[in-house]
């Protein structure tokens, strides 16, 4: 995961920090009804640029264990189903 701090407000009014998840550009063979993508999502609230920032760097993906390391101290595992 990468994270890109906003460096301005956005036409809404909102000053949007984005982290982007990682990708390749390698071709794949699918099968019909093969699942295509799967997409997690950590949301925080009240947290600064600096905790954002270290919480992206923490992110750990382990089968279907989500790891990552929490503002206030400690790490946190989310079982994915």
């Amino acid at each position: 995961m990468a994270y890109d701090q906003a460096t301005e407000y956005n036409a809404q009014g909102v000053y949007a920090d984005v982290l982007y998840g990682s990708f390749s550009q390698q071709r794949k063979q699918l099968r019909a009804g093969g699942e295509v993508a799967r997409r997690v999502v950590v949301f925080f609230v009240e947290v600064s640029p600096r905790e954002t920032a270290k919480l992206a760097a923490s992110v750990r993906l382990d089968g279907n264990v989500l790891r990552f390391a929490l503002p206030e101290g400690g790490e946190r595992e989310v079982p994915l189903l």
